[in-house]
């Protein structure tokens, strides 16, 4: 494309299009993402499937092999997750 004033127009022309299609695609293929790049602190705020803000609800718990974490379910996308950081423990926890 060095110099090639037609070349040029041509790929403005398809990075606008790009663009324009990105967030319809988007919405078709987010029901089938697993996880999104929200920011999650230690306390469910944001639905990392979905990224809803607010409706996340706490589910019992998660047991990993050496660990527990608090498990969540989002109200809007169904979706599941879990906590970060894992819960406190008065014992070590092996499930096995």
């Amino acid at each position: 494309m060095s110099g090639d004033e037609k070349a040029w127009k041509r790929m403005i022309s398809y990075a606008k299009q790009d663009t324009r299609l990105l967030p319809v695609l988007w919405e078709r293929m987010r029901p089938y993402a697993k996880r999104n790049l929200t920011l999650n602190t230690g306390r469910m705020e944001a639905c990392p499937v979905c990224g809803e803000v607010g409706r996340m609800q706490r589910r019992g718990t998660r047991k990993t092999n050496t660990m527990v974490y608090a498990q969540y379910q989002c109200q809007e996308c169904k979706g599941w997750s879990r906590s970060r950081m894992a819960e406190k423990q008065d014992r070590p926890v092996y499930v096995g």
